[in-house]
């Protein structure tokens, strides 16, 4: 998908986030590392400048022809904001373990 994109737009970046399983922590999740050890295998560093997130399992492929200074911090905030959102949209939802309906 990456690839299709990238061919499309020559000014294109790309990034992921590695969902955490049920359980896991959000930092450095094992989706994240098998797209990092894949991103590092196949992705040219000539193209790209590589910023792995590994706080928050998010990784960003900046487009080295890309010519606006702030793109990384960009970013950085998009994947805080949407990564956040999930939890945010969750935390209004009830929990039918704790509605006082026995259950």
């Amino acid at each position: 998908m990456f690839a299709d994109v990238f061919e499309r737009d020559p000014l294109s970046s790309a990034g992921f986030v590695g969902e955490a399983s049920l359980g896991e922590n959000q930092a450095f999740t094992k989706r994240f590392r098998i797209y990092f050890q894949a991103v590092i295998t196949f992705v040219e560093p000539t193209r790209f400048i590589h910023h792995p997130m590994s706080g928050i399992s998010a990784y960003f492929l900046e487009r080295r022809a890309n010519p606006d200074p702030d793109l990384k911090a960009k970013a950085e905030r998009m994947f805080r904001d949407l990564y956040i959102v999930p939890q945010v949209l969750d935390e209004g939802k009830p929990n039918p373990l704790n509605s006082g309906n026995g259950g």
